[in-house]
């Protein structure tokens, strides 16, 4: 897949990937990582088992287990969304907090939100 170039170049360890992916979900729109924790976005995710809720987005957290294994920790999805809301479009995570903004593109919507998870 990719191969290491030298003293002091970078080597791909793993890959990430949603346990539910679906295409267009856009998952690694964005990504956070804190220590053994990995925090990924994907904005177009459709709300889970039989997308009630196109483009609603989603997060899905990762915990290094050892060596260059993450193990996928649980998916999150607000429970106030709406179609076509983008959670998870910037994530961030730091010391057992992670932050996910929510622009809520669609008209009529609020102008946009961040949640906060411990």
């Amino acid at each position: 897949m990719y191969q290491q170039l030298g003293v002091n170049a970078w080597g791909n360890e793993t890959k990430l990937a949603a346990s539910d992916q679906q295409p267009n979900d856009e998952f690694g729109t964005s990504v956070s990582i804190s220590g053994g924790h990995i925090v990924v976005g994907a904005r177009l995710e459709d709300g889970g088992s039989g997308d009630p809720l196109r483009d609603s987005g989603a997060i899905y957290s990762f915990t290094l287990v050892g060596g260059n294994v993450w193990n996928a920790d649980l998916i999150i999805r607000p429970t106030d969304s709406i179609m076509d809301s983008l959670f998870g479009s910037a994530v961030d995570v730091d010391n057992g907090t992670v932050i996910v903004g929510r622009p809520d593109d669609q008209p009529g919507n609020l102008p946009g939100s961040a949640y906060i998870f411990r």
